[in-house]
């Protein structure tokens, strides 16, 4: 941001994320808005301008977006998640899903996902992550999880099949000590874990199973129990995460 802000709007990816950026904050409103402001003109007035604004934005993005496909890294990951994080808010779900493809793809070549798992001796040294790798995670689980749900709610036709698989090991915390201010990560935790558990149903519900067999179904009985329970836990976790906090 500081570079663009020195030198200008260039053609690159970086001018391209912070183009991306203003169209998304103009877009954003004040929940606490009201209809009619102090000096006569309407809230809706305000919001065909500030749409119309991020649009001469997103436009601007679009023309430099092409740097970023055919490469991998976390800036090209990132200006194609927050160009479909538009096409969503702008309700183009279509070409949404096809971004947030692109971004996942980009995600591809992040060093974290290939990482061993630290021994339980090293971990506390392991939770002391650089600014990339911290951003490598957060951006590959978005991207994930951001593609998986636009999939599921258009099914495009060519496009039935859905790979469920994710990776084993959750993200890491944001810092070694957590403290009050990052209590949006844990919802951001559990965010992922009730994908990963959706996932796991929608994987249990497509392998087939007999319900004639009486072996299927209390396996069926078995597997919806251990469900239930897994998303009743993790709604008890979310709801005490506020209490814990003060």
């Amino acid at each position: 941001m500081s570079q663009t802000v020195l030198n200008g709007i260039a053609w690159d990816a970086k001018s391209c994320l912070v183009l991306l950026i203003c169209a998304l904050g103009t877009l954003s409103t004040d929940f606490a808005s009201q209809d009619i402001h102090h000096d006569g003109h309407s809230a809706k007035d305000d919001l065909a301008k500030g749409k119309a604004q991020a649009q001469h934005y997103f436009s601007a993005a679009q023309k430099r977006i092409t740097v970023c496909l055919g490469k991998r890294g976390i800036l090209e990951a990132q200006c194609l998640f927050y160009c479909g994080v538009y096409l969503t808010t702008t309700m183009q779900p279509e070409a949404a899903w096809s971004m947030f493809v692109q971004a996942k793809i980009s995600c591809q070549s992040f060093n974290w996902s290939t990482q061993v798992l630290p021994r339980e001796e090293d971990f506390g040294s392991a939770l002391k992550r650089n600014d990339t790798w911290v951003a490598e995670e957060c951006t590959y689980w978005t991207c994930w999880k951001s593609e998986i749900e636009m999939h599921l709610e258009l099914s495009p036709p060519g496009f039935r099949i859905l790979d469920l698989w994710y990776p084993d090991k959750f993200p890491d915390p944001p810092r070694h000590t957590i403290t009050d201010s990052d209590r949006s990560w844990f919802f951001y935790l559990a965010e992922i874990a009730l994908r990963r558990l959706a996932n796991r149903i929608l994987d249990f519900v497509a392998s087939g199973h007999n319900m004639d067999n009486p072996q299927d179904i209390e396996r069926a009985h078995e597997n919806a129990a251990e469900f239930e329970q897994e998303a009743n836990d993790w709604l008890g976790a979310i709801l005490a995460i506020p209490s814990r906090a003060r």
